[in-house]
């Protein structure tokens, strides 16, 4: 670093920089010298888009520039679930860990979720990060309703699935695992005794009946009613 040029050049061509910055792009976190460095070689790109005609300074150019982007990274290893056996009709919180191993921040970075297949129908939540710093982590979240899920399920997780993104290599975007989603019973218990008020009614009144409606099955209960005969 210390053999970098006011000009964010090293040694005196394109070709010397190029080299330099790649290989500190790939060997230390040094963002304010990589960013001279990248200022330097695309000011030095002419009109054709070659830089001084060369195609193998070209090449190398065009190389180092491509180590000066972000680089999204999930891994399917990284793809949580919590609870990790639920029961029909549970909320599953699914994280994935989005890192950035490239040699730039990456600003709103919109992460998709899907169940069964990577499909527009399938899509059962997104994320969006409003920045990954180079080198860093953070972990996006969604909450997955189960109703409807039962049986073994793979879920998708897509780092910038529209593209938005200009990085070193799209091919670590995508992480997927498999949950499985279980059936069980209802069980709903009335427990006695009941609660009435007024405690000694005269005729004519309105009494209030309570009674504690409990489920010691493993499913979710929906849309349960309770009428009179029920609580007698």
């Amino acid at each position: 670093l210390s053999q970098q040029n006011g000009d964010g050049s090293f040694g005196s061509s394109i070709f010397e920089t190029a080299l330099s910055y790649s290989a500190l792009a790939n060997a230390t976190y040094a963002p304010t010298e990589l960013q001279s460095a990248q200022g330097y070689i695309e000011a030095a790109q002419l009109g054709n888009g070659s830089w001084n005609d060369d195609i193998f300074e070209t090449a190398l150019a065009l190389l180092a520039l491509s180590d000066a982007y972000p680089n999204l990274f999930v891994s399917s290893g990284e793809l949580i679930f919590n609870p990790e056996e639920p029961y029909e009709g549970d909320d599953v919180n699914i994280s994935i860990t989005v890192r950035n191993i490239g040699n730039s921040d990456a600003e709103n970075v919109l992460v998709y979720f899907y169940a069964r297949s990577v499909a527009p129908e399938n899509k059962i939540g997104e994320k969006l990060l409003s920045s990954v710093s180079a080198g860093s982590f953070i972990p996006a979240q969604i909450t997955w309703s189960t109703i409807g899920y039962v049986g073994i399920n793979t879920i998708y997780a897509l780092v910038d699935p529209v593209g938005a993104i200009t990085e070193s290599s799209k091919q670590d975007n995508q992480a997927f695992s498999s949950i499985e989603v279980l059936t069980g019973s209802v069980e709903l218990v009335i427990s006695s005794p009941l609660s009435a008020l007024p405690s000694s009614p005269t005729d004519g009144d309105s009494v209030t009946v309570t009674a504690l409606l409990s489920n010691e099955g493993e499913m979710y209960a929906t849309n349960v009613e309770v009428d009179r005969k029920s609580v007698e």
